[in-house]
């Protein structure tokens, strides 16, 4: 157990080494220091005080975030200072992902439409395309409302749920039969 290596035994004199794995079950500890807080307080342009429910990194460190209550996405430096002018929605948008180097990724509440943003170096955000990519499939729970697809396509993971009855499901994906 103290080597970073599994032995197998077979036919009484034979050993076997495998590959390396990690046998900790437990996470490495982490130190975190915390670098910046702001208040999220209603700003001049604001209608309400902000929601953050989708945040995510770019690959140049800048932040992205969407306010659910003011319909808009922001660009955050890493003192969480806005840069740029926010993207502004037409509906209050749920969560969002980077999914290259200038595209984000933005679901929306409402409708059954994902839209994909570009993210310029001068800090412009723009609507390129609105995918209407998009199926169903009925999950038992109340609320669905966060979702998630492994890299190699295999699983995906759903949460949500209302008031005392929250869920978080883990699906297999596999080619459907025609």
């Amino acid at each position: 157990m103290g080597s970073n290596f599994i032995q197998l035994n077979y036919d009484g004199n034979k050993t076997v080494k495998t590959s390396p794995i990690n046998l900790s079950s437990q996470p490495r500890p982490v130190n975190l220091k915390l670098l910046v807080s702001v208040d999220l307080t209603k700003t001049g342009d604001d209608d309400k005080e902000p929601l953050l429910p989708g945040l995510d990194f770019l690959p140049d460190g800048r932040l992205v975030a969407v306010d659910n209550t003011n319909k808009k996405c922001i660009l955050l430096n890493e003192r969480l200072q806005i840069l740029g002018t926010p993207f502004m929605f037409e509906i209050n948008p749920l969560g969002v992902v980077c999914v290259s180097h200038d595209t984000l990724c933005v679901t929306v509440g409402g409708y059954k439409e994902v839209l994909l943003l570009s993210v310029s170096t001068d800090n412009t955000i723009i609507l390129t395309r609105v995918i209407s990519l998009l199926g169903s499939y009925p999950v038992e729970m109340i609320w669905p409302h966060t979702i998630c697809v492994s890299k190699d396509g295999t699983r995906m993971a759903v949460s949500g749920g209302s008031e005392g009855a929250k869920k978080l499901q883990l699906f297999k994906i596999s080619p459907a039969m025609s």
